[in-house]
């Protein structure tokens, strides 16, 4: 039986989804999420948000050929960047972890599948209403 839609009932969060990722050693994994409910314009504006604070913090990185380029630098910036976003939008997750910046970022540096996974999720979730695995 379907719900009859009602504007202005923010939930405070989206409904709960399992996403498979592809594991470094083989195999699949299952990872229970919940996201942060964002409108379409907070998600938006959270995207915004995100983009310049990496211009602000790459600032310092120029091109491939500059004195002291590190692809090592990138990778950290890179994976702190996308900890940092996942820790905005995940309400909850289904690892014996607690969910903290340092799990998120430990979990984009040895499984990134994982990240690409949450973040895929999520921009569907609020660009497109689409939900579930």
């Amino acid at each position: 039986m379907s719900t009859k839609i009602t504007l202005g009932a923010r939930p405070k969060t989206f409904k709960p989804m399992t996403l498979t990722v592809a594991l470094p050693a083989g195999g699949e994994g299952q990872l229970p999420v919940t996201f942060n409910y964002f409108t379409k314009t907070e998600s938006g504006k959270l995207f915004d948000e995100l983009v310049e604070e990496a211009k602000a913090k790459d600032a310092s990185v120029e091109g491939a050929d500059s004195a002291g380029f590190s692809l090592e630098t990138v990778m950290s910036k890179t994976r702190d960047h996308n900890a940092k976003y996942m820790a905005r939008v995940l309400n909850t997750w289904g690892l014996d972890e607690p969910l903290s910046l340092e799990s998120l970022q430990q979990l984009d540096d040895e499984i990134p599948a994982a990240s690409v996974a949450i973040m895929e999720a999520f921009r569907n979730a609020t660009q497109q209403g689409r939900l579930g695995n």
